[in-house]
């Protein structure tokens, strides 16, 4: 053969070493950042080892030879395996491949050293058989994968395999002188075709890693669109202060199409009074700032409509640079309930104040109702006082109850009022006029009044009933009780009385109806009304007062 074809062992061991240092330093400089994934530190492993390997087979005579036959040849068929099996887990990890590699790597090691100490054209046989274990693996798990670059990476590991099978023939051939350090053309294609194969290796194995990583980078972002596609939120990605992104839900709330939506500048859709405080917590997110992740503010969509919004942000890279990321939920909803319970919250407060001034007044009206009762109560027996006193009281709980039912402590009807009141009355008083039941006339207008105005009303009608019932129907067959309220342009009309014997106005006011008639009198006066009694066919109270107090709208 020419010399040319016969390189020096101790170059191509070199070679080797520097190919192996070289695969070593470009894998770590390229995954630096991202950090050695386990395949990666499979093959920095693998190369690292067959570099030490080769070192130490270039040493053999300088240092013992159990290091450099032993040490290095152990190491040397450890690296094999490990390099082929980063290969071939390359695009995912797998546990049936690592124990394939360790069962291959073990049993080369182990059939290496049973014949460590042959002669050296055995050591060279046996070295090129259990080192074709690992390539034949690597050519077998290639060939099984996705085509392309993994199926090139077979062929040539094959293409390797039938190397050694020729080195392992050459060296049984050769006889007992032929050793690692032989100069010869089997030697050449050895040793050349492994050096290449290191280079090919290591950039198909970055490749295949790329392209593991394109496929997870593509898988992740079609689920991340899909995601952001379909999500129930709106979602936009911000970046130069542009709306760069919107999905579809983005674009509904804005009442636009996502074709709109980009290239827009983001305050362009928040409310004015909004902007000012947007634009500082972008900016200092931006900048680096501890803007909060999340607040509220209104958006403006494209009929020019406010939408209250709740704001979360986060900062992702788009396109390689910084952008912002903001997820929006429209809390409209929840701002209405805010706002219903801030309402109803003062009115609770309003209400109580109003309820505090009621029973207030309420309680002067009781006190100055037993004040006026004790005036006319000498010589009467006290329990008769007391009952008088009481059914005078009746109307204020007559009314509490109603607005109580009705959850409404301002207004009430005086339909409701009056007729319950008078059916009250009728119970409690049917037996103090006549043996013949008493008939209620009742004509009201379905009118609602202040509570103050409706109280004192009652009062009204309370001591007109009961002085009509107690006294108006000694010798009446037929005796009957008339309410008539209407009220029309602000003004209230009340009919109350009876068919019964007529009422001398004079003798009335000396006899013991005499604090009736002040107070009907002077409750109308409260009300503001005027009052008119007639006595002919019975007695009856014409009043008129306004249907609002005054200063009340």
């Amino acid at each position: 053969m020419p010399a040319l074809l016969e390189l020096d062992i101790h170059t191509i061991l070199v070679l080797l070493v520097v190919g192996n240092a070289s695969a070593v330093a470009t894998l770590v400089v390229y995954q630096w950042k991202l950090g050695l994934e386990p395949s990666v530190r499979r093959y920095v492993a693998g190369a690292s080892l067959q570099a030490a390997a080769w070192t130490l087979l270039y040493l053999r005579g300088v240092v013992p030879a159990a290091l450099s036959i032993h040490v290095g040849n152990a190491a040397l068929i450890s690296g094999f395996g490990l390099e082929c099996l980063a290969l071939s887990t390359s695009d995912a990890p797998s546990a049936r491949k690592d124990a394939a590699y360790a069962l291959i790597a073990s049993i080369g090691i182990a059939v290496f050293l049973a014949f460590a100490g042959s002669a050296p054209n055995i050591r060279v046989f046996v070295a090129s058989i259990v080192s074709i274990g690992p390539y034949a693996a690597l050519s077998f798990f290639m060939f099984r994968g996705r085509g392309g670059l993994h199926a090139f990476i077979g062929l040539v590991s094959a293409f390797y395999c039938l190397v050694l099978a020729a080195r392992a023939a050459a060296s049984a051939a050769l006889g007992p002188e032929f050793s690692l350090f032989t100069s010869a053309f089997i030697q050449t294609l050895a040793f050349v075709p492994l050096f290449l194969f290191k280079f090919v290796s290591t950039i198909g194995f970055i490749l295949l890693i790329k392209e593991r990583s394109d496929m997870l980078l593509a898988e992740s972002e079609e689920k991340f669109r899909t995601l952001v596609e379909r999500a129930s939120e709106a979602i936009i990605i911000i970046q130069d202060e542009l709306v760069v992104y919107g999905n579809p839900k983005a674009a509904s709330l804005l009442g636009l199409g996502p074709a709109e939506l980009v290239g827009r500048g983001f305050l362009e859709f928040v409310w004015p009074g909004d902007r000012t405080l947007v634009l500082d917590y972008h900016r200092s997110r931006v900048s680096g700032g501890s803007p909060p992740d999340a607040y509220d503010m209104r958006l403006l969509d494209a009929a020019g409509e406010a939408h209250w919004l709740s704001v979360s942000s986060a900062i992702i890279q788009w396109g390689g640079r910084m952008a912002i990321m903001g997820l929006l939920t429209d809390i409209d909803a929840r701002k209405r309930s805010e706002s219903q319970v801030a309402r109803l919250l003062a009115e609770k407060e309003t209400l109580l104040r109003e309820v505090h001034h009621r029973i207030k007044n309420n309680l002067a009206v009781a006190s100055s109702l037993l004040s006026l009762q004790s005036a006319f109560a000498e010589g009467k027996d006290p329990s008769v006082v007391l009952i008088d006193a009481r059914n005078r009281l009746r109307s204020l709980a007559q009314l509490y109850d109603l607005m109580n039912a009705k959850g409404s402590y301002a207004r009430a009807s005086m339909k409701d009022f009056l007729s319950a009141l008078a059916s009250d009355l009728a119970d409690v008083l049917s037996s103090s006029a006549s043996s013949a039941p008493t008939r209620f006339d009742l004509d009201i207008d379905d009118l609602e009044l202040d509570a103050d105005r409706l109280a004192t009303l009652g009062l009204i009608v309370n001591e007109i009933v009961t002085n009509s019932m107690k006294y108006a129907f000694a010798g009446i067959a037929d005796p009957r009780v008339s309410i008539t309220a209407s009220a029309r342009d602000g003004t209230v009309r009340v009919l109350c009385g009876d068919n019964g014997t007529g009422l001398v106005m004079d003798e009335a006011r000396r006899a013991g109806t005499g604090l009736g008639l002040q107070l009907i009198e002077s409750l109308a006066s409260q009300l503001g009304a005027s009052i008119r009694v007639e006595t002919e066919g019975g007695t009856r109270y014409a009043m008129e007062f306004p249907a609002e107090a005054p200063g009340r709208g």
